[in-house]
């Protein structure tokens, strides 16, 4: 009910803000005028001019407070926190066609358990995104850009001394992902940024030894496949002032069960994990020290789910260009 009421809000001040009359509404700020960093979660549907770099580092407290089951209903559970760094560094290849790296390093912190030893690095993600379609002012249709990813296996996640050392998936990981951002004019006259992102992913199976992040046992034995899932993101962005800016982003993912299959010994071990899902909403603060340079200060919050772990997740990310 909490998700569906932040919905509706945003869908009607969607609605309202492009609606003030031309006649008695202030100056419109024009499009060169803003600056901004992005939301936290929605990505860009634009690409880089070619030659240039651009780069957005993330640092972030993934905590754990408790998980929702199988009926959606909130549990309280043990604090734990996924303290985690990921980065963009994306080049423009062409005016239309832009390449990412996206390293990541993390470190969990568990309250009732043996924490990670040390930090470890992730998984690595290479992207390429091409624009179908560039916004222009009086035009309906928004930037628009296709995007595919691989996310390869590059962190731990088997032959663990301890849960907490898995910092990667085991997978391979693809992504298709749609990525859609448009332009309207608030009623104060300043501008207001919109993005409409999906992103479908599928992994490969991956063979598991041992403790790993499969949630497999010692002495285990065979292979693990994490489920397809689907990731759907509608943000908005203020532009309040050449230098602050307001966003927010509604975010639901959803996701079939992982399926472990394998032996412990001579006894078979085959789980699944049963499909789920989580709705996030994100709200952020912006500073732009100018067209190139910015930092967003905010906050993941979960507000409803189904058979999957959920908690507060305060997150920071420079952005930066040249």
């Amino acid at each position: 009910m909490r998700f569906k009421a932040i919905w509706c809000g945003v869908l009607a001040a969607a609605a309202l803000a492009p609606a003030a009359r031309a006649d008695d509404a202030p100056e419109r700020q024009p499009l060169n005028d803003a600056w901004w960093t992005g939301p936290l979660l929605a990505n860009t549907a634009a690409t880089l001019p070619q030659g240039h770099f651009a780069g957005e580092t993330y640092v972030f407290d993934g905590a754990t407070t408790g998980r929702y089951d199988t009926r959606g209903r909130w549990q309280g559970a043990a604090h734990a926190d996924d303290y985690g760094s990921q980065s963009f560094v994306t080049y423009g290849v062409t005016d239309r066609f832009t390449l990412a790296l996206i390293p990541r390093l993390s470190y969990d912190r568990i309250g009732r358990g043996q924490s990670s030893a040390e930090v470890g690095f992730g998984d690595v993600t290479l992207m390429g995104q091409y624009k179908l379609n560039q916004f222009r002012e009086g035009s309906w249709l928004p930037t628009s850009s296709i995007a595919l990813a691989e996310t390869f296996p590059t962190g731990r996640y088997d032959r663990l001394d301890r849960p907490a050392d898995g910092f990667g998936g085991g997978a391979y990981t693809s992504q298709v992902s749609w990525y859609n951002q448009t332009y309207w004019w608030a009623p104060t006259g300043r501008i207001v940024r919109a993005r409409l992102d999906f992103t479908w992913s599928t992994s490969s199976r991956a063979a598991v030894e041992g403790v790993s992040v499969f949630g497999t046992p010692a002495g285990f034995h065979g292979n693990g496949k994490p489920g397809d899932s689907l990731l759907s993101i509608l943000s908005f962005e203020y532009n309040a002032s050449r230098h602050w800016v307001a966003a927010v982003d509604v975010a639901d993912e959803r996701f079939a069960g992982t399926v472990v299959d394998g032996t412990v010994g001579p006894a078979q071990y085959r789980a699944n994990s049963g499909w789920g899902g989580v709705r996030f909403v994100a709200p952020a603060v912006e500073y732009n020290w100018n067209g190139n340079v910015g930092l967003i200060v905010g906050a993941r919050i979960p507000v409803g789910g189904r058979n999957t772990s959920a908690g507060v997740t305060p997150v920071a990310a420079l952005n930066y260009a040249f």
